[in-house]
């Protein structure tokens, strides 16, 4: 398996732990406008979207061709209340959510990688698309949590 996936996946959570970390409690919960995540609410997104595409890497590598279901983001968010989360528990559960997924894929065969899964969105995805889309994301919501603290 290529490590510096998995090693880019367990790294996700760093910027978010400084960053909520050194800012104050009102900032890390400020909503830029309405319809907008505050910081804390980027990063709880961030967990669902690990575990997310954990679950579908892990159905390309259990089956062939599964079909992917389509989370709705703005949903889970709002429905696992990450706006009230302690930030220290939401930064150890960012974390986990994130070793997770990176063990996930520390345990995949690298023929594996070339299996596909198809995304009601997105079409046809290989397990390395499921891993690489995450990561690629990461560091546009990272800045999306610093708008949201500087806004």
């Amino acid at each position: 398996m290529d490590t510096d996936l998995a090693a880019g996946l367990r790294a996700v959570p760093d910027g978010f732990a400084v960053l909520l970390a050194t800012a104050t409690d009102a900032q890390v919960r400020h909503r830029p406008a309405d319809g907008e995540w505050s910081a804390v609410e980027v990063a709880g997104h961030l967990i669902d979207k690990a575990n997310n595409w954990r679950t579908r890497v892990l159905a390309i590598r259990d089956s062939d061709a599964p079909e992917f279901e389509l989370y709705h983001q703005d949903e889970c968010v709002a429905e696992a209340g990450y706006q009230s989360w302690d930030v220290l528990e939401l930064v150890q559960v960012l974390r986990e959510a994130w070793n997770e997924f990176a063990s996930a894929v520390e345990g995949i065969k690298p023929a594996d990688l070339d299996r596909t899964g198809h995304h009601p969105a997105m079409g046809e995805m290989t397990m390395r698309d499921c891993i690489v889309v995450p990561l690629k994301s990461a560091d546009d919501h990272l800045q999306q949590a610093k708008d949201a603290i500087a806004g």
